[in-house]
């Protein structure tokens, strides 16, 4: 789901085109503050290795399916819980921009928050949001409109940032193995976009849109049914 809609992304929109998102690995992983998602790099922002600069840390390595990881962007339950399609939309944007045009597992450092004035960094996503919003495959966006339990990449095992190089407890690589897929409960939120889609074929036919209907269906049914019986139970 969130792969296939990254990959369009990076297609649609010329500011996310560096992204490789075959080496971008997307997690499931807890909540952190008031965060909706982050982006994790692979490397050291100085030396742009798995070594740091002074030689006392390193990062480890993630090859999944063979490929080595640049990237890990992990998602929180805001991303999951109570949210529009066009905010997941924003949030993966979000994310994305973060990636170093160079795509060598760094963060772009002119694209950070710190970096930007906040008005003009909202205007960039922003844009980017619209642009996509006015173009994006329906059929492909409307899978994150997903509303009950998705499944999810989680780590079994998670890496650690950093760790001393001296420590030779400390794992060098990580891989599949150290991931499996587990259910995430989803909800989303209607929207002006989505609103639209109840006329078009995308609606009709997908599977997660009819998933949430179904829900929203068998909870109004329930409520009613408890209803009936409070009343019926009254003298």
């Amino acid at each position: 789901m969130l792969r296939d809609v990254a990959k369009d992304l990076a297609l649609r929109i010329v500011d996310l085109a560096h992204v490789d998102v075959d080496r971008v690995l997307f997690v499931a992983e807890s909540a952190r503050r008031g965060s909706r998602a982050s982006t994790r790099p692979t490397v050291f922002k100085d030396t742009g290795t798995r070594k740091s600069e002074d030689g006392q840390y390193r990062r480890p390595k993630i090859k999944i399916g063979g490929k080595r990881v640049a990237y890990v962007i992990a998602l929180r339950p805001k991303f999951f819980l109570d949210s529009t399609v066009e905010e997941r939309v924003r949030t993966i944007i979000h994310e994305l921009y973060h990636v170093a045009p160079q795509f060598d597992g760094r963060l772009a450092e002119r694209r950070r928050h710190q970096q930007l004035p906040h008005g003009e960094y909202q205007e960039t996503i922003d844009r980017m949001v619209g642009e996509y919003m006015e173009s994006a495959n329906s059929r492909l966006l409307i899978r994150l409109a997903a509303h009950g339990e998705v499944w999810m990449v989680q780590w079994l095992a998670r890496p650690p940032l950093k760790a001393r190089a001296e420590d030779r407890a400390a794992r060098r690589t990580y891989t599949e193995r150290d991931l499996f897929e587990g259910p995430v409960l989803m909800r989303t939120t209607t929207s002006a976009w989505l609103e639209k889609m109840k006329d078009s074929d995308c609606f009709d036919s997908d599977l997660f849109w009819q998933n949430q209907t179904k829900k929203e269906e068998k909870n109004a049914s329930e409520s009613k049914k408890e209803k009936e019986e409070v009343v019926g139970g009254n003298p």
